[in-house]
């Protein structure tokens, strides 16, 4: 891989495809009759605990894909009971990996980020790791708070509505900083 695209290798082997995912959670595997089959031994047990962590090695991982940095902040607002330290670390190590992904992918994650019912802390975990600056362009907020996005998600479960509060939060919504988004981000007429 080069943190963007990957060879694609095809195995019947649920143990070795398990360890080229991302989460343990995500590792879990159903067969036609609906038994649960867990090659990790811990997709399960982590998934009942409420925990989002990188399989193996995270920084590996990440290196993998950087947009797992995103959907790390994702899982975790979705899924989880807190933070896991360790990918944690790596995704704040490697943010700068964002700023290779296409914009259609950063965009593509953070509307699924924005259809949770709680994207708030998401964004939040993102703004105080340093991470908001490589996924909107232009980002200036600081703090731990996003009064725009907060005030907006109890309004609407709209994820276009929500984004464009989340670039108020962060950026401001002038014509320059909307531009900005745009291009980057690749928005379509209907948000812009």
């Amino acid at each position: 891989t080069d943190g963007r695209r990957a060879v694609v290798s095809f195995t019947t082997d649920w143990a070795k495809d398990a360890l080229r995912l991302d989460f343990y959670l995500n590792a879990l595997y159903a067969d036609i009759d609906g038994k649960v089959y867990d090659p990790t031994g811990e997709g399960i047990t982590g998934a009942q605990a409420g925990r989002v962590r990188c399989i193996g090695e995270a920084e590996q991982r990440i290196r993998e894909d950087y947009l797992r940095i995103l959907r790390f902040f994702r899982f975790s607002a979705g899924y989880a009971n807190g933070i896991d330290a360790v990918s944690l670390a790596a995704c704040v190590a490697l943010k700068d990996g964002i700023d290779g992904l296409s914009g259609e992918r950063i965009q593509q994650e953070i509307l699924k980020t924005l259809t949770l019912a709680e994207p708030l802390a998401a964004f939040t975990a993102m703004q105080v790791n340093g991470i908001m600056p490589h996924v909107v362009p232009g980002w200036q907020a600081t703090g731990d708070t996003l009064p725009e996005l907060a005030a907006v998600i109890s309004l609407t479960e709209e994820p276009e509505i929500r984004l464009i509060s989340l670039i108020d939060s962060g950026v401001g919504l002038s014509a320059g900083t909307l531009d900005m988004c745009q291009t980057r981000l690749k928005l379509s007429q209907r948000i812009y």
